[in-house]
């Protein structure tokens, strides 16, 4: 997997609740979703209760990505070490990690495939 969770920040404050990740090596983030889930006891206690799946854009390795679960509009802020922040939202109504137990799953989709409505 080239990206990895760092963090779960402010959970359950609107419009600052969000999940910082930090790409390892350059991806395409359109290979990517995040899966809202409990974690108890070791496992992953629940189905998901909610998906999001990264609009394509390339990052490169270090750079940060930080999606925020309110509303905005998708922003990259280069950094003085070279590096790129990535910001991007999630426009949900609410905050989504509330409680401890709510957790990010995070998940590399190296295919698919769809079915047209009408077919």
């Amino acid at each position: 997997m080239r990206l990895a969770i760092v963090i779960i920040a402010d959970r359950g404050i609107p419009n600052q609740e969000r999940l910082h990740l930090r790409a390892l090596a350059d991806a395409n983030l359109n290979f990517y979703a995040i899966f809202v889930t409990h974690y108890i006891s070791d496992k992953i206690a629940t189905p998901p209760k909610s998906a999001y799946w990264f609009a394509p854009g390339m990052v490169k390795a270090g750079d940060n990505i930080v999606l925020y679960t309110g509303s905005g509009t998708p922003i990259k802020r280069p950094r003085p070490d070279g590096g790129t922040d990535h910001f991007v939202y999630w426009n949900m109504p609410g905050t989504i990690w509330n409680n401890i137990d709510d957790c990010a799953v995070l998940v590399e989709i190296t295919t698919w495939q769809t079915s047209a409505f009408g077919m």
